[in-house]
């Protein structure tokens, strides 16, 4: 198994790899947790609390080095929820660090998996995620091309910023220590750390931006992707590289300044007649892991189906249209929930917009806004700047404010349709 951390540890073992770590110090620690791993078998399925400190990450190519299958879990979930994803993943062993110690609790003996080297849940709306299953090579190749786009260097001091248990936080890792450059993790990320540390590459969604963007102006390139643009962003001026991915195609499909731009190397895309995006390639995953030997490739004519909606012009490249799942369908007429999205974070105030459909005796089905605002703003004021844009049929009957996330990357869908009934349930 080809590991970064080990060929940067020969080339360049003084530099550093993690805030004062050299990668001769993270190798060797790595080495460390390899001699305690020595019962540990390929393929076999090994779970872990994806923490977000320099013990996960030596732990994780640790278990890469042993060539075993990395499986990581949200620290944040409740036990119960993690209970049932190690049961999902039937994994062979739970793994947790403590200092340079690490325990090791079984749990089974299942056959093993030989061709992959990461299960991923997947970080989608959905109520259920799915298991993705991908090979080092996937990680190798999704790398160096994102790497270049963003022209990462030994120089770079790219910050620890989107979490390890999801194929965007671990790509940051492969990104880093394939260029040799240095990861900066954070206990505290906040605008001051960033400065502190001298990050100069940052990868976040843009409700992190939001928070932060009056602060970042000395960086060399910032990352956005994962959720709709608010207005308010694209006017700044600040390093933006724009990314449209999938744990499917590991992490980052296309990157472009100012628009999601083309294909990065070893990616194909297309448009299907129906609109939707199929995509291919060197970075496309093994399949959805079902169960010990079966793993699943849904393929459409040799292409992935994404399930999201998009088209291609020559100035501007990729434009993402929204998922195929999300349609509202609202007395037979058709809604896209991420184009009232967008347009509701072009309206200033509004930081984060999410709409869905819930069910309505009458049309079907009828959109609801969840919104994040910075300043008042009436409900009267939003429908007056949406009706300009849209017809009646596609303005929301409510505007909610959007709740704290329980867990994970992205709001589960079923939360926030659970949430909309019972705040419209207390207002009658």
């Amino acid at each position: 198994m080809h590991c970064p951390v080990k060929h940067a540890a020969t080339q360049c073992p003084e530099q550093l790899a993690i805030n004062e770590l050299t990668y001769a110090e993270l190798n060797a620690l790595i080495e460390n947790y390899l001699l305690q791993l020595r019962e540990i078998k390929s393929g076999q399925r090994i779970a872990f609390l994806a923490l977000p400190n320099v013990e996960t990450i030596a732990l994780y190519f640790a278990i890469l080095r042993t060539e075993a299958v990395c499986c990581p879990l949200n620290y944040r979930l409740p036990q119960i929820a993690l209970d049932e994803q190690i049961k999902r993943l039937e994994t062979h062993a739970l793994i947790e660090c403590n200092g340079k110690k690490i325990v090791i609790k079984h749990f089974s003996s299942s056959i093993c998996d030989q061709t992959i080297s990461h299960l991923l849940f997947t970080s989608g709306s959905s109520a259920t995620p799915k298991i993705a299953a991908l090979t080092t090579d996937n990680f190798v190749a999704s790398a160096q091309s994102s790497a270049h786009a963003l022209n990462i260097t030994s120089k770079t001091r790219y910050l620890l910023s989107l979490p390890l248990y999801h194929v965007s936080g671990l790509i940051i890792l492969w990104r880093c220590f394939l260029q040799n450059a240095t990861l900066v993790v954070l206990k505290d990320i906040n605008p001051q750390s960033i400065s502190d540390h001298h990050v100069t590459v940052l990868s976040c969604v843009p409700t992190q931006l939001v928070r932060w963007k009056e602060h970042l102006s000395k960086l060399d390139a910032i990352l956005l992707g994962g959720a709709p643009i608010p207005r308010t962003l694209f006017s700044l001026k600040l390093p933006l590289f724009f990314t449209y991915g999938m744990t499917e195609m590991c992490s980052s499909i296309t990157i472009g300044k100012a628009k999601l731009g083309a294909p990065l190397p070893d990616r194909e895309l297309i448009i299907s007649h129906e609109g939707e995006i199929l995509v291919r390639g060197r970075t496309l995953f093994r399949g959805y892991w079902h169960a010990p030997g079966h793993i699943e490739l849904p393929l459409k004519n040799d292409w992935f189906a994404t399930g999201d909606l998009g088209s291609i012009t020559p100035n501007e490249g990729l434009i993402f249209k929204g998922r195929k799942d999300r349609m509202i369908i609202s007395g037979g007429e058709n809604i896209q929930p991420e184009e009232i999205e967008k347009a509701l974070m072009e309206i200033e105030g509004i930081e984060q917009a999410i709409v869905i459909g819930i069910p309505d005796q009458e049309f079907g089905q009828r959109p609801v806004a969840f919104l994040n605002c910075c300043n008042d703003l009436s409900q009267s004021q939003i429908n007056m700047q949406l009706s300009q844009r849209f017809p009646k049929y596609k303005i929301p009957d409510t505007f909610l404010n959007l709740p704290e996330k329980k867990s994970g990357f992205k709001y589960k869908i079923t939360d926030l349709e659970k949430c909309a009934q019972e705040a419209l349930l207390s207002h009658r």
